[in-house]
């Protein structure tokens, strides 16, 4: 027969049920109320399985298969079986679809540019400042000392990390750093006195 057929059984706490068919491949398809089931063909052994395998036995048949439920609940095995390959690509397309949603977005870009948020950092010698909260949706950081500076800023990825011996950038006034990519936090300090910088992101 090509067309597979389905099946769902119910299966009591440490029982065996069996499906009397033949066929070549089976589908698990799910398993409710536990997270794994043991299963054999004809008379082979039982072996723990998780829903969403395949099992092809290729040029072999089989004219049983005998489920067995290990678990302390009834639990409901919904599978198919044929003499037909059986493929499932369900995962990979949603995932497929995720990440051409989200290239998609990146390439449409935003309709309004984001205007810039002013703030003034701590002079250096205690903790940085946090300019920018992680954020796993940003495309974009920028952050621009103010031209009117009178000395630097350090950036770096943790309040402990801004000084001119532990950041990731020093902007010099007027100076800019921006990343396409960076999703964690952005702390900063002014070197010598407090110091401005302009900071966006989308």
């Amino acid at each position: 027969m090509k067309t597979p057929t389905y099946h769902s059984l119910t299966i009591g706490a440490g029982a065996y049920a069996e499906i009397r068919e033949y066929g070549r491949f089976v589908r698990l398809v799910s398993i409710a109320g536990a997270a794994t089931v043991q299963m054999a063909f004809d008379e082979d052994l039982l072996q723990t399985f998780e829903p969403g395998i395949s099992i092809d036995c290729e040029d072999q048949h089989y004219t049983r298969i005998l489920f067995y439920n290990p678990a302390g609940v009834a639990v409901t095995v919904r599978l198919l079986v044929g003499d037909t390959r059986l493929l499932d690509d369900s995962q990979d397309s949603a995932a497929m679809a995720a990440a051409l949603a989200a290239i998609q977005a990146r390439l449409a870009g935003v309709a309004a540019m984001t205007q810039g948020v002013v703030q003034t950092l701590a002079a250096t010698g205690g903790a940085g400042d946090l300019i920018l909260a992680a954020s796993a949706t940003r495309r974009r950081i920028v952050i621009e000392a103010s031209p009117s500076n009178t000395g630097f800023v350090y950036l770096g990825n943790a309040a402990a990390n801004c000084s001119d011996a532990d950041c990731f950038a020093i902007l010099a006034p007027g100076q800019a750093w921006s990343d396409d990519f960076y999703l964690g936090a952005v702390y900063g300090v002014g070197s010598d006195a407090t110091q401005q910088i302009t900071r966006s992101q989308e």
